[in-house]
């Protein structure tokens, strides 16, 4: 199952979540002032998580299922990513959740980390980027990507990249290199496999 979860940092508008998602069949996570985008674009809200401090429509927890957050132990988009858990969804996209405050982008990544290893499909999408964590072999399309650049989340993450304009056999990837920085397709497909995990920013 499938289900995208908004949340309060920078949003360019429906048109690039349509690209990927169909919001009318597909469960939808507001965390809290996320709620104002979906709201202001007349879009259904499945549930509503958070403390609601940055929510413009009070109406919005009282129309709809929501989560009070209490335990401030957790962010918003841990508790959201923890009910897909319990609830069998596989698949999440997020939107709303670059931009705005680092600190929040950067612990947003971290979450993202937390969640991939627990064995969730994770993508964070915004109109530059797609952020996807990946374990093993992937291949992607050229499609209407212009660069890919890839992080190591551990050091000795061995990495081999095919058929792209910087190639890696086998490379021993650190925390600190730079290496796999702005890459490009050179065919229509690139290979990418990594004995742990990664993350893989495609670059529209």
């Amino acid at each position: 199952m499938e289900c995208v979860i908004f949340g309060n940092g920078e949003f360019s508008g429906f048109d690039i979540v349509s690209r990927f998602v169909d919001l009318d069949n597909t469960f939808t996570i507001a965390v809290d002032g996320g709620c104002n985008y979906l709201f202001e674009g007349n879009k259904r809200i499945d549930l509503v998580i958070g403390d609601f401090d940055s929510l413009k429509y009070k109406e919005v927890i009282y129309n709809n299922r929501h989560i009070l957050k209490t335990d401030m132990d957790y962010n918003d988009l841990e508790i959201a990513m923890n009910y897909c858990l319990d609830n069998g969804f596989k698949k999440i996209y997020l939107f709303g959740f670059t931009g705005k405050r680092s600190d929040h982008f950067q612990f947003n990544i971290r979450t993202m980390q937390k969640f991939i290893e627990s064995g969730l499909d994770v993508v964070m999408i915004d109109e530059f980027n797609i952020i996807c964590g990946s374990i093993g072999c992937r291949i992607f399309d050229r499609g209407e990507y212009k660069f890919f650049s890839i992080l190591p989340v551990y050091n000795g993450t061995v990495i081999s990249i095919c058929g792209s304009k910087y190639d890696l056999d086998n490379f021993s990837l650190n925390l600190m290199d730079t290496l796999t920085l702005s890459n490009e397709w050179v065919s229509e497909k690139v290979k990418i496999s990594s004995n742990k995990l990664i993350f893989i920013y495609l670059i529209f």
